[in-house]
């Protein structure tokens, strides 16, 4: 059985938008907004789903015609608030996989769309967002919203795409009755999703500023963002420690290769929360990253341990370029335009900060994949450390 199965019967690309990563290591909610395309005639299974998960508010994006032609099951329901706010600018097929993304931002600049946006801040349950296949206009919807809570561009890209799975037969079947459009134009393209992002940031640069553009309030944007990702002690926590962290330290770097631990200083900054340095293809430690991805970073009282992934050449990452010429400008100038260089990310597993409290030693951890965190004085520790001796 395929993995690409719509949580209704009645559709074949509902979906939830929880468990995408976010900032801070968090991840969007379950249960608070589903995309979807074409809801049609309910079965008893999808009334009690849609019932017991509190999916009560749905926003049907289709055109007239489009509801004309496939009602919304819903729409006569008791139980379920029916909004019909119909966005008919980008609802066709582009010409091109070029003029998609410009097709896209159409969509997120509609007359409808301060409606859509206002609703699903403020609906007091769970809200089901659609159109006909549930990729372009409500594929907008969702890269705004996960924008709005700091999804990575690389989560909101995967999210899009997707829906190349769940409409596979649908989007057969149209092209093969109109074998004159473009295929890349009507499946799900990363390109796509990738170009009406850069657009987007280009236009508005912020998720806040967009939808003042709305005609709605930077409010609005975080009555979602507290919708889809909350609050916790873990995300609080970990928000002040790299707020403490800052843009850019001086570390150490220890890498391993063959039971040979090396280790040196490195410039690093943060973006978000991974933490970024640049290396030479030439060196010890280029090689040891390729051969063991697990390192650790370290200064003064704080240790990061993660994976790390090469990305490419720091000059080909302008968000690196802008940090870390604005840290190490004298490391940037040297090195970074080097044919050799190459940067790397390491996202952390596992967090651990000596602090004193009071005066007194205290150890803060925290556990990322668990997304645990303690804070314990150093006479409570147990001498324990993830089941092994300090």
């Amino acid at each position: 059985m395929s993995e690409y199965v719509s949580l209704l019967s009645c559709s074949r690309n509902t979906r939830e938008l929880g468990g995408i990563k976010t900032v801070n290591c968090g991840f969007t909610r379950n249960g608070v907004f589903w995309r979807s395309d074409t809801l049609g005639t309910l079965s008893a299974e999808d009334m009690e789903k849609l019932l017991s998960s509190g999916m009560t508010t749905i926003i049907d994006m289709r055109t007239e015609a489009e509801v004309k032609k496939a009602p919304d099951g819903t729409a006569e329901l008791e139980g379920f608030d029916y909004e019909h706010f119909p966005i008919t600018e980008g609802s066709g097929v582009p010409e091109s996989l070029e003029a998609v993304p410009r097709s896209y931002m159409t969509i997120a600049t509609a007359e409808n769309m301060p409606k859509v946006m206002k609703t699903m801040a403020e609906a007091e349950g769970g809200v089901i967002f659609h159109c006909t296949a549930g990729k372009d206009r409500t594929g907008v919807v969702s890269a705004i919203i996960l924008m709005a809570c700091g999804a990575e561009e690389e989560s909101i890209v995967s999210d899009y795409v997707v829906s190349r799975e769940y409409n596979k037969e649908r989007l057969a079947a149209f092209l093969a009755a109109h074998p004159e459009v473009n295929r890349e134009t009507v499946f799900a393209n990363e390109k796509s999703m990738r170009g009406f992002m850069k657009l987007f940031r280009e236009r508005f640069g912020t998720v806040e500023n967009y939808f003042e553009f709305l005609g709605l309030t930077a409010a609005h944007a975080d009555m979602i963002r507290q919708r889809l990702i909350g609050t916790d002690e873990f995300t609080e926590k970990l928000s002040a420690f790299l707020s403490d962290f800052g843009s850019g330290r001086t570390m150490v770097l220890s890498t391993s290769e063959n039971d040979r631990v090396s280790s040196r200083m490195m410039s690093v900054v943060r973006i978000d929360d991974g933490f970024y340095f640049q290396t030479d293809t030439e060196l010890r430690k280029y090689r040891q990253l390729s051969a063991n991805k697990n390192a650790a970073l370290c200064i003064d009282n704080i240790q990061i341990e993660g994976v790390c992934e090469e990305t490419g050449r720091p000059v080909n990452s302008p968000d690196f370029c802008e940090v870390f010429r604005s840290c190490f400008k004298g490391s940037y100038d040297a090195y970074s335009g080097l044919e050799n260089e190459r940067l790397f990310v390491l996202r952390p597993a596992y967090i651990q900060r000596w602090v004193y409290s009071d005066g007194v030693p205290c150890i803060e951890s925290f556990d990322i994949p668990a997304r645990k965190y303690s804070f314990r004085k150093y006479s409570e520790y147990n001498n324990t450390y993830r089941g092994d001796s300090l």
